[in-house]
């Protein structure tokens, strides 16, 4: 009952604008990560990853120095998707060239358009690196079992 009490106190004294930039920061983040993570795991590695190679400094997920730049720049880019659809009003108090967006292109949020953008783009741009970076499998050096041919 006191936590009741004490929460609905504090609801009633909360800042809401700033409650909702705060989710919307929130979301603009996390939105277009999710997006590329499910587009690497599901679509470009077959719902599989190399464990051991995580670890591995020269490993298949290395990347540039520990860094994937498809994924960062497609992060990036996907946040402002979403900042731009969402139209948060933070953004807008602070920014206001992003006000060319129709009111109608604002009406679905930011969240559908951030996830598409980031799933679609990191496919099309993980092609890039892996161009430049191949992944080998590990190698087994696992020795044939006794009695079997091998």
């Amino acid at each position: 009952m006191a936590v009741g009490v004490v929460s609905t106190a504090a609801a009633a004294n909360l800042d809401l604008i700033g409650y909702e930039t705060f989710l919307l920061l929130i979301g603009g983040v996390f939105v277009p990560v999710f997006g590329i993570m499910l587009a690497d795991y599901f679509v470009l590695r077959g719902r599989d990853y190399a464990v051991e190679e995580l670890y591995r400094q020269s490993g298949a997920y290395w990347y540039a120095g520990g860094l994937n730049p498809i994924a960062i720049a497609v992060w990036l880019a996907g946040f402002f998707v979403y900042a731009i659809a969402g139209q948060p009003p933070w953004l807008l108090d602070h920014l206001d060239f992003i006000s060319w967006v129709p009111t109608w292109a604002t009406h679905i949020g930011g969240t559908l358009p951030a996830f598409i953008f980031s799933f679609l783009v990191y496919l099309a741009g993980a092609g890039l690196f892996s161009s430049m970076q191949t992944a080998q499998p590990l190698a087994t050096t696992a020795e044939p079992e006794a009695g079997l041919p091998g």
